[in-house]
């Protein structure tokens, strides 16, 4: 695209999707989740990426343009962002679920899910935890990220068609994966 005189910017919310793995090749700018100091919100992407999307075409709309815009909101750390967090959970009950992810931890054998705190069922059990109730914890976090990253790309969408550029853009919505949860 830049060759062909695009002007073109890479977005990205996770490692894997940037230098790291030399995906911001061709693109004259760049910014990747290193570029975030929200100690609070460190995997929740989308409003500031929506906010920084709309301004960059916003500078751009009169030209042809390329985004890659990588969120990574409804992925593992679980924990939307206001008002978000409290359509599916009590937000009182927050401090409640992290002192039971970390309890858990500690009864994960696998290494590597041991890092990203994914217990199976047996080691959730083991640590004297109610399965369905922590499972549903997370769920309820999860449905949350998903319905806050929802809104900013519907809020992204909009402000294509606020300046005119519905129609003259090409969307494309990709997903990964879903999270299992048993």
């Amino acid at each position: 695209y830049r060759q062909a005189g695009f002007a073109t910017i890479s977005m990205s919310s996770v490692l894997f999707t940037g230098k790291m793995t030399n995906l911001h090749q061709g693109f004259e700018e760049l910014h990747e989740s290193a570029s975030f100091r929200d100690e609070r919100h460190p995997a929740k992407t989308a409003r500031d990426y929506v906010d920084r999307a709309t301004a960059w075409i916003e500078r751009h709309r009169d030209a042809p343009f390329f985004m890659f815009l990588h969120v990574f909101d409804p992925h593992d750390p679980f924990e939307p962002r206001p008002p978000y967090d409290a359509i599916w959970s009590d937000p009182a009950k927050k401090q409640e679920h992290v002192a039971s992810q970390q309890k858990v931890r500690g009864f994960i054998k696998h290494p590597l899910l041991k890092v990203f705190g994914m217990p199976n069922r047996a080691e959730i059990e083991e640590a004297g935890l109610d399965v369905d109730e922590y499972v549903n914890g997370d769920k309820n976090w999860y449905d949350g990220s998903i319905r806050g990253m929802d809104a900013e790309m519907g809020r992204l969408l909009e402000r294509l068609r606020e300046l005119g550029l519905d129609g003259k853009v090409q969307v494309a919505f990709i997903s990964d994966h879903g999270e299992e949860f048993f």
